[in-house]
């Protein structure tokens, strides 16, 4: 499979199955966008932004907030100076 076949096996073929007015980019439907860094069918590949109905959505989760806190290099607390 080519890699417009499997985004469409994705997209467009699994909305067709619901009959959902979703699932492609044209004319007269409503989008819903994903930016990924990399290649978007990559598990490694990270979410940028994302658009649904022309509205931006907030991309944050409480599990990457908690991965960055422990991520960023912060001072220990004067207890663990000692």
């Amino acid at each position: 499979m080519n890699y417009g076949d499997i985004l469409a096996a994705v997209t467009a073929n699994v909305a067709d199955i619901f009959f959902l007015d979703t699932g492609q980019i044209a004319v007269g439907k409503s989008a819903g966008l994903v930016l990924c860094r990399g290649a978007s069918l990559v598990f490694s590949s990270k979410v940028q932004k994302i658009w649904i109905a022309v509205e931006k959505q907030d991309t944050d989760s409480r599990q990457g907030k908690l991965g960055d806190c422990y991520l960023q290099k912060k001072r220990m607390p004067e207890v663990y100076s000692r």
